[in-house]
């Protein structure tokens, strides 16, 4: 079974934590909360509309200290903000149950991580459905030849029409955003098409 992420849109959308609840209940694995011009307070107040049993799978990209009543223990990290983490905190935090992932844009960059990153956004594999013009072909027809650590999820442009095709390349999962947000009142609809591409 290959992993599947949710992305939360820049800009937030109608009714946004409503589906995102929803998303959890079709069963969700991992949702990136992502609003770079969130203010702290607002992100206090996303996090409380989320049902708390599924704080735990939510990974936050920025305001790392507001975390959900210390429930979330998952965080992400950009490629410049991965640079200046040391190894010996998370480590620690590692030994507290959290989890780590960052974002790539060259695969060349996959060898220089360590195990203490559970899981990295390699992208984008396609043009960008949430960016137009945002693209690397040379992604787009990379093959992943052996298995990582830590595991590799696809981000960029996908969907359910090339979900399928970008798995079979070596993956350990795919990441969206534009796919589910776009089009927020198919957003339920999109999520169950691609969860049965990766389930399968």
């Amino acid at each position: 079974m290959k992993h599947l992420v949710v992305i939360s849109p820049e800009v937030t959308v109608e009714n946004e934590t409503a589906t995102v609840n929803a998303l959890f209940d079709e069963g969700l694995q991992y949702f990136h909360l992502r609003k770079p011009y969130f203010t702290t307070t607002e992100q206090e107040h996303y996090l409380s509309e989320i049902e708390p049993q599924y704080l735990k799978n939510v990974a936050l990209h920025q305001h790392h200290t507001v975390n959900g009543n210390n429930q979330i223990t998952r965080f992400h990290f950009k490629e410049h903000e991965r640079l200046k983490q040391k190894g010996n905190e998370l480590r620690l935090n590692k030994k507290q149950g959290m989890y780590f992932s960052t974002s790539l844009h060259d695969a060349d960059e996959i060898n220089t991580l360590t195990p203490l990153w559970d899981y990295v956004f390699l992208g984008p594999v396609f043009s960008s459905i949430s960016k137009p013009g945002y693209e690397n072909k040379v992604l787009e027809t990379l093959v992943l030849e052996k298995k990582h650590s830590p595991e590799i999820f696809a981000l960029g442009g996908i969907s359910p029409d090339n979900a399928g095709s970008i798995l079979n390349k070596g993956y350990d999962g795919i990441a969206v955003l534009g796919a589910i947000w776009l089009n927020p009142g198919r957003a339920l609809e999109t999520f169950k098409s691609l969860q049965k591409i990766c389930c399968n």
